[in-house]
């Protein structure tokens, strides 16, 4: 999976990890003004996929903003695995809507 994909010649992508500082950030910001993940909805759906895996809490007030999460969630096979299907989940919403 790319890192950043393009839809309609606009980039979109996910996350942005920072390996240093051990996290993981979901930018909701610039979500917030690409299509599909414009519609607020569909931003709710991604933060309460992400809420379900353990180690990750985002507030419903994160929605616009840049929130994260410790990289180490990644460490437990299954919350890899769940985060990888939250990735899957976002690559098809944004496929739909090509």
């Amino acid at each position: 999976m790319s890192g950043t994909y393009a839809l309609g010649g606009a980039g979109i992508w996910p996350f942005t990890i920072y390996p240093k500082a051990g996290t993981i950030e979901v930018v909701f910001q610039y979500l917030k003004d690409r299509a599909p993940f414009d519609q607020v909805e569909l931003r709710r759906e991604l933060r309460a996929r992400l809420n379900r895996i353990n180690g990750i809490e985002i507030g419903e007030d994160r929605l616009t903003t840049r929130p994260s999460f410790k990289i180490s969630v990644l460490e437990s096979s299954a919350d890899r695995e769940a985060v990888c299907e939250v990735l899957r989940f976002f690559m098809d919403e944004v496929k739909r809507a090509e």
